[in-house]
């Protein structure tokens, strides 16, 4: 920013009230945005590892996990004994307690125990269920990391194509001007036609610019999903990391592919929820046996009226529920628990499929882009090349259309753009890969 004075001679000048307070603030805001401009490019690996820090669903569930690891320690212990004092036998007449031989003060103490190992069992359920958030925190990496991924790699594919056509546009800048000097000298046949098509081209090319500019907005704006506002300013670098080329060997056999996809922390989760289901359907066992107190309680009587002692009581007992009225609702218990463990293994089964089935069809669309890339590499592109060289040499030497010669660089442009976004899919498939098929070595 630049700021021009224009101060005449032999006038007074003042600097308003308040004038250099506004210039060291310009001056420390200016300096502010040089060192935002200083700031080093962010690397894929950094956003996910920003990403990842900065997600609320993790903090949610970690509060849960150490909500689960508190709740497994005291679902695991004894209830609390309960005391109780009581006046028994208390003459209302004169309020004496040495009156009556059957006045006492008894002190009671009853301790519950709950039937069976329904107290170890809680306990485990608990245990599982908070194991089973730590699972679900590395599910939600690996989903951000995939998210993360794709968004980068298609801000990444639109910046390639911005610059590929940028690369090309002046070109089709110097065949208009080409044509404009043919069709005003008449020296070749150049009509008006040509005029408008050749600078109707152009226009595309500027309309799919601002489309692609579009697009990276776009998909920069989404980034604020996942990372904090305030890292939407830092400057990206586009240098695609070494771990995302890593190609994973592909798994055919069925036995072992299962045994791979058994890993996946999405199957964990469902496999602890499934050991929890079991436990609550031994726990729905444990019901049948009764819930059980212990009872001690020592009773205090004072001298009686003729100044004789009187011997304290000491009282013992247990108390035991008898299952007589909840037969029928502990069987149906039982078999809602064993529905529920039923339901979880398909569960599972259900997401092994799915696995499977994105397992098998991200590696028959890499071979095919593979496929495609090779021929992209080795033939189309030398050809389309060679096409629009011949297009031009012949209608430099009058012997082409001038339609023709814009076709065949539309086409070549359109060509180089394809390539480069074959490249990228790949890498997104990659990325899906690497998703379905956990395997630390290939993590970002």
């Amino acid at each position: 920013m630049n700021v021009f004075f224009n101060l005449r001679p032999n006038k007074s000048f003042s600097l308003p009230a308040g004038f250099s307070g506004t210039v060291i603030l310009i001056s420390s805001l200016i300096s502010l945005s040089t060192l935002a401009g200083d700031q080093p490019a962010m690397s894929l690996p950094k956003l996910i590892s920003l990403a990842v820090e900065h997600d609320p669903w993790l903090d949610r569930s970690r509060a849960l996990e150490h909500a689960l690891s508190s709740e497994a320690i005291f679902v695991g212990e004894l209830p609390d004994p309960q005391v109780s004092v009581t006046l028994l036998n208390f003459p209302t007449d004169t309020f004496d307690l040495a009156q009556e031989p059957m006045t006492q003060i008894r002190f009671a103490v009853t301790q519950n125990f709950p039937g069976g190992e329904s107290r170890a069992l809680r306990r485990r359920v608990k245990v599982l269920q908070g194991e089973r958030q730590v699972v679900n925190q590395i599910t939600r990496k690996k989903i951000i990391e995939l998210q993360v991924t794709d968004l980068w790699l298609s801000i990444h594919l639109a910046r390639l194509t911005s610059q590929l056509i940028n690369d090309d546009r002046p070109l089709f800048e110097q065949l208009i001007e080409v044509t404009n000097a043919s069709y005003r000298s008449a020296t070749r046949r150049v009509s008006q036609q040509d005029l408008i098509r050749a600078q109707l081209e152009l226009t595309k090319l500027d309309h799919r610019l601002l489309r692609l500019k579009e697009l990276q907005e776009s998909r920069h704006k989404e980034l604020a999903e996942w990372l904090p506002i305030d890292y939407l300013a830092t400057p990206i670098s586009w240098q695609i990391p070494v771990e995302l080329t890593v190609i994973p060997v592909r798994e055919t056999d069925g036995d072992r592919l299962h045994q791979l996809l058994s890993r996946h922390p999405e199957l964990r989760s469902i496999d602890h929820s499934v050991a929890a289901k079991r436990i609550g359907l031994s726990l729905a066992q444990e019901t049948n046996k009764p819930d059980w107190a212990l009872n001690a309680a020592y009773s205090y009587r004072d001298e009686d009226r003729f100044g004789r002692d009187l011997p304290d009581f000491v009282t013992l007992g247990v108390t035991f529920q008898l299952p007589i009225f909840k037969k029928n609702r502990q069987n149906k218990q039982i078999v809602a628990a064993a529905d529920r463990v039923s339901a979880s293994e398909s569960g599972r089964l259900v997401k092994l499929q799915q696995l499977t089935r994105r397992y098998l069809k991200a590696y028959a669309t890499l071979e095919i882009l593979d496929e495609r890339l090779v021929l992209y590499r080795e033939s189309l592109l030398r050809q389309m090349q060679a096409l629009a060289e011949a297009s031009l040499n012949a209608y430099t030497t009058d012997a082409g259309d001038f339609a023709d010669v814009m076709r065949a660089y539309i086409a070549l442009l359109n060509t180089k753009i394809e390539a480069q976004t074959i490249k990228v899919n790949r890498l997104k498939v990659l990325a899906e890969i690497r998703y379905v098929a956990t395997n630390p070595e290939y993590a970002l």
